[in-house]
């Protein structure tokens, strides 16, 4: 076994990335496939957010829409990209539970003040960061059959399925679990219960060994995560992806995984990490040949130690 290989053992145990269990207890609210990180640790990745109070964000997020002050809100969701998914998709859910509670005659002016804000929302959120995901997922949300919200429900057990097979080390029957999550997910816009299946399906299929499936599920996952600002979860896929990489003896491509996750935990401040992930991308670097380079990474590894 290659000394990148065993170096990344170490690693991740250094890491501990949250389960599913761990992500789901920290929601501020159920999510869509009940399983984001929380809202601490993605702002802990993203290198300029301001961590605010969850209830601040969310009471300034209402008095904006209410004022319609677009400015004010786009200003907001800059300043705390890893809380907009977070804040918007509470509206969508609690719209959700409101039809729950009475399918056949539900709140429908509660239920239109929520998507309308929602979409609102979103569509700053799209104007403020450049991509479109966000809206795209309200949107879609907004405009789910009675049909498509049973099969979200259905989405979401199934990821429930998932994460409770992987941790008693059932890897085929996650891997089922988090591909069905998936499939429900994707054709009704549910970016994020995609991805959180995408995720499941790369751990699934690494413990089952298929690494070139594996690589290939979690950089979509961590694609997809990355646009919607959940930081810490692209930051476990990647590093997903780079166990993958490296099994494969994919070293550039395991260097670009190690090179981004350097970058993400010196952000957040976090020298343990950062000289973890350093010492593992000299591992690379040597199998690279990049001797010199690999001497420098490592001296500067041990410098993060030193301080």
């Amino acid at each position: 076994m290659r000394t990148a290989q065993l170096s990344f053992v170490l690693l991740m145990g250094a890491f501990a990335v949250p389960s599913a269990a761990t992500r789901a207890e920290s929601l501020v609210h159920t999510g869509p496939l009940g399983g984001a990180a929380s809202s601490a640790s993605e702002a802990a990745v993203e290198p300029t957010s301001t961590v605010q109070d969850a209830k601040a964000v969310t009471e300034a997020y209402h008095g904006f829409f209410e004022a319609r002050d677009r400015e004010g809100l786009a200003d907001l969701w800059r300043a705390n990209p890893g809380r907009v998914l977070v804040t918007i998709d509470a509206d969508l859910e609690a719209s959700l539970r409101l039809w729950e509670q009475s399918p056949e005659e539900p709140d429908r002016a509660g239920i239109a003040e929520l998507h309308a804000r929602a979409l609102f929302g979103a569509e700053v959120a799209a104007e403020a960061r450049g991509n479109s995901i966000l809206r795209d997922y309200a949107s879609a949300f907004v405009g789910w059959t009675d049909v498509q919200k049973l099969d979200f429900r259905a989405g979401q057990a199934a990821f429930g399925r998932a994460a409770q097979a992987l941790r008693g080390g059932d890897a085929e029957v996650a891997l089922a679990a988090a591909q069905e999550c998936r499939e429900r997910a994707l054709p009704l816009g549910d970016w994020w219960g995609t991805a959180m299946g995408l995720e499941f399906e790369a751990a699934a299929l690494r413990t089952l060994g298929r690494h070139e499936e594996a690589l290939a599920a979690g950089v979509r996952a961590r694609q997809i995560y990355h646009q919607l600002g959940l930081g810490s979860s692209a930051l476990g896929c990647a590093l997903g992806a780079l166990e993958s990489a490296i099994s494969l003896e994919r070293w550039q491509r395991a260097h670009a995984l190690c090179d981004d996750c350097v970058h993400a935990v010196a952000a957040a401040g976090d020298r343990a990490r950062q000289a973890a992930l350093l010492g593992q991308r000299a591992a690379i670097e040597d199998e690279l040949g990049l001797t010199e380079r690999a001497a420098a990474t490592r001296a500067e590894a041990d410098a993060l130690g030193d301080q």
